[in-house]
C-alpha cells in the first residue's frame, strides 16, 4: 500500500508541475497569426452556413473551426482559446498519467518533452486537441476491441487535422477488422456487424470528404520543390530525425557539425525501420497498424505539409505511440523488448534535451512569439474609427485584426478590406510605393508594415515593435508626412 501510494503521489506531483508550467506559459503567450486566423474565420462567421463558406479555402478540416465558432458565441476575446487549449493539455496529461498502462518513467518523460510541455500546450491551435484525441485512440486500441467510443474518437480526430488522420488511420483499420464477428452466412454476418459496418463506413466517408476538401483548398501549403525518388527519401529521413531529435536543427541547412547531422539521420532512420520490422514480427496485426499509420503519415508529410516543428510533432507522436503499442505487446525480457525500450528512452530523452538545447528553446517565449498585441494596443490609442489601418500583408495582418476585435484592415497585397486572410484572392508583392498609393485613397490612413525596409522620405515612422520570435510578427507603424 505504501508503494502504491508513493507511485500515486509521484504521478499527482508530475500532474501538478505540468499544470503549473503549462499554465504560466499559456498566460504569458502572445497569440500569433495562425492562432488568430482560426479564431477570426470562426468568430466573423455569424451563422454556421457562413462558417462553411469562410473555411472553404482553408487547408484544415472544419472540426477546430467549429470549436472556435462555439467559443466565439460566448466571448469576443480570442485569449479564451489559450484557456481552452490549456484545459485540453491538462486533460491530456491526466489520460497519460492515470489511464495508460505503461511505466511511470515513460509517462513523466513524455510530459517533460518539448512538444507536450512547451509546444502544443500553450499555442492555441488544433494540435493539442489532436494530441489528446490520438493518445485516447491509442489507449482504446490497447484496452481491447468493440468499443464504440473508439470510432467516435476516430471520427473527431479526422475532422481536427489531416496529419492526425494519417497518424491514426492504421490503428482504426486494424481495430475495425479485429472487431468483426465472423459468420458463415452473409445475411447473419451483416446482421451481426451492422453497427460496426455503419461506423466504419461513416469513418471512411469522413476521411474521403476531409482529404478532398483539404486538397482543393487555396491556403498556402509547403510542398517540396522536387519529386525525385532520392530527394523524397532524403526528405523522409530528415523528417524522421527532426521528429525524434528536436534538439538539432535539420532544416536550416547549417551542417557545420556534419558528423552529428549524419549520425542522427542514421539513428532516426534505423529506429523507424526497426519499428516497422519488429512490430510486424511481434504481432502482425498491430504491426500492420503501425506500418499503415507511420508510412501514410510520412508519405503525406514528405509530399508537402511538413516544414515546421508543429508538423514534426505529429510524426513524433505517431512514432512514440507506435513504439508504446509494440512495447505493451512484446514479451520481456527479450531482444525485441530491449530494442524497443532503448528506442523509446532515446527519443524521450532527446525531447527533454530539446527544452534546453537547439531551435525549440525559443518556445519558452523569453521573447514574445509576436508583437501583435503590443502593436494593436498602440493602434487602439492612436487610430479611432475615422482612421483606416493599411497593412502590406493579409497574412501578418491577421494578428493585428485579431487583437483589435476583428477590425477590418485594408490589405494592400490583395487590395480589399478584411480581417482574416482570404487565400482564394490573388496577392501581389507590396513595396512602399504600393503602400503610399493605397494610403492616398483614404482621408486618415495609418500604415502598419512587417518585413519592409525603413520608411522612405515622405513617410514618418511613429512607432516600432520588435523582438518577436517570428521576424514577420515585428511591426512598424507609420503615417504619410503632412
Amino acid at each position: 500500500m505504501k508503494l502504491l501510494s508513493r507511485k500515486n503521489l509521484t504521478l499527482w506531483l508530475a500532474f501538478s508541475i505540468y499544470a503549473v508550467i503549462t499554465g504560466i506559459l499559456s498566460f504569458r503567450h502572445t497569440m500569433w497569426r495562425d492562432e488568430l486566423q482560426l479564431w477570426l474565420v470562426a468568430s466573423k462567421s455569424s451563422t454556421f452556413g457562413e462558417l462553411l463558406k469562410n473555411i472553404s479555402n482553408e487547408n484544415r478540416p472544419m472540426g477546430y473551426f467549429l470549436f472556435c465558432w462555439i467559443v466565439s458565441r460566448f466571448t469576443s476575446n480570442p485569449e479564451w482559446l489559450k484557456l481552452t487549449n490549456w484545459l485540453i493539455s491538462i486533460f491530456m496529461s491526466y489520460i497519460v498519467l492515470f489511464q495508460i498502462k505503461i511505466k511511470n518513467t515513460i509517462k513523466i518523460l513524455f510530459l517533460c518533452g518539448v512538444i507536450p510541455l512547451i509546444g502544443y500546450s500553450h499555442i492555441a491551435q488544433d494540435y493539442m486537441l489532436g494530441t489528446l484525441l490520438f493518445i485516447t485512440l491509442i489507449k482504446y486500441f490497447l484496452d481491447g476491441r468493440k468499443n464504440p467510443m473508439f470510432f467516435f474518437v476516430a471520427f473527431v480526430i479526422v475532422n481536427i487535422h489531416v496529419l492526425f488522420l494519417f497518424a491514426s488511420a492504421g490503428f482504426v483499420l486494424i481495430y475495425f477488422l479485429d472487431s468483426i464477428t465472423a459468420s458463415q452466412s452473409l445475411k447473419q454476418f451483416l446482421n451481426l456487424n451492422r453497427r460496426l459496418i455503419a461506423l466504419g463506413s461513416f469513418y471512411a466517408l469522413s476521411c474521403l470528404f476531409v482529404i478532398l476538401r483539404v486538397a482543393q483548398a487555396d491556403a498556402p501549403v509547403n510542398r517540396p520543390g522536387q519529386t525525385g525518388l532520392f530527394y523524397i527519401a532524403k526528405r523522409c529521413l530528415v523528417l524522421i530525425a527532426s521528429a525524434c531529435f528536436p534538439f538539432f536543427d535539420f532544416q536550416s541547412g547549417d551542417q557545420s557539425n556534419q558528423i552529428l547531422f549524419v549520425s542522427l539521420i542514421f539513428v532516426g532512420g534505423l529506429t523507424f525501420v526497426s519499428l516497422i520490422l519488429i512490430s510486424l514480427f511481434i504481432n502482425f496485426r498491430n504491426g500492420i497498424a503501425v506500418c499503415v499509420s507511420s508510412l501514410l503519415l510520412l508519405t503525406g508529410m514528405s509530399l508537402g505539409y511538413s516544414s515546421y516543428w508543429w508538423h514534426f510533432g505529429v510524426l513524433y507522436l505517431c512514432i512514440l505511440g507506435s513504439l508504446v503499442v509494440i512495447l505493451c505487446t512484446v514479451q520481456k525480457p527479450s531482444v525485441s523488448y530491449l530494442v524497443i525500450s532503448t528506442a523509446v528512452g532515446l527519443i524521450l530523452l532527446s525531447q527533454v534535451l530539446a527544452l534546453f538545447v537547439g531551435p525549440r528553446v525559443n518556445l519558452w517565449e523569453v521573447r514574445p512569439y509576436s508583437t501583435a498585441e503590443q502593436t494593436a494596443s498602440f493602434l487602439k490609442q492612436n487610430c479611432d474609427e475615422t482612421c483606416t489601418i493599411i497593412m502590406n500583408s493579409q497574412t501578418t495582418g491577421t494578428s493585428i485584426s485579431g487583437y483589435l476585435g476583428g477590425r477590418d484592415i485594408y490589405y494592400a497585397d490583395i487590395g480589399v478590406f478584411g480581417s482574416f486572410a482570404k487565400w482564394g484572392l490573388p496577392a501581389t508583392e507590396v513595396s512602399w510605393d504600393v503602400m503610399i498609393s493605397s494610403a492616398k485613397k483614404f482621408k486618415n490612413p495609418i500604415l502598419v508594415t512587417s518585413e519592409l525596409d525603413v520608411p522612405p522620405p515622405g513617410v514618418s515612422m511613429i512607432s516600432s515593435f520588435s523582438g518577436a520570435i517570428w521576424p514577420d510578427e515585428n511591426f512598424t507603424v507609420s503615417r504619410i508626412a503632412p
